[in-house]
């Protein structure tokens, strides 16, 4: 999934969708980093909309996440 010129709330309906078809919480995280599933993209721009308060994660996750924006690593 890539990120183009979606909205940050399109973005987390899609990344949400990932969630529900694995039966995981947070999969499409793990997807973006150990895989080509998810565009590193898709992360930076759900990061930002956490910044900017405009999506929400569960804090575990948006930790995660924030933390991952700020030093990416892919594997």
């Amino acid at each position: 999934m890539e990120a183009g010129d979606s909205s940050v709330h399109i973005l987390m309906d899609r990344v949400e969708a990932i969630d529900r078809e694995m039966g995981l919480p947070f999969a499409w995280f793990f997807l973006m980093t150990h895989g080509n599933k998810v565009s590193p993209e898709v992360g930076e721009k759900i990061a930002q909309g956490l910044r900017g308060a405009c999506v929400r994660l569960p804090d575990h996750d948006a930790k995660v996440l924030l933390r991952w924006a700020n030093e990416q690593y892919l594997f």
